[in-house]
């Protein structure tokens, strides 16, 4: 997050899920925004905006994550001969 104009509001959103804050990189607390507004982040290498469809799924590093919405079911999946 860089810097916002509207009806923004800045807050955090805690994982309750171990595995996901241990694996997946994201860690316990991440930043959350809500409102209506213009926001603009920060990120690097190619940025684009995956649109899903109701039931649609999309396997992804974490570490390619920039942000996803509330309505977006974040799990994890075992890399392959990994435990």
């Amino acid at each position: 997050y860089m810097a916002s104009y509207g009806d923004v509001r800045v807050g955090v959103s805690l994982d309750t899920n171990c595995m996901r804050c241990c694996c997946a990189g994201l860690g316990l607390v991440r930043q959350k925004l809500e409102g209506s507004g213009t926001v603009f982040l920060a990120g690097t290498g190619t940025i684009v905006q995956k649109v899903l469809a109701d039931g649609e799924t999309i396997l992804v590093d974490t570490n390619c994550i920039m942000a996803f919405a509330d309505t977006c079911k974040l799990d994890l999946k075992r890399a392959g001969g990994i435990l």
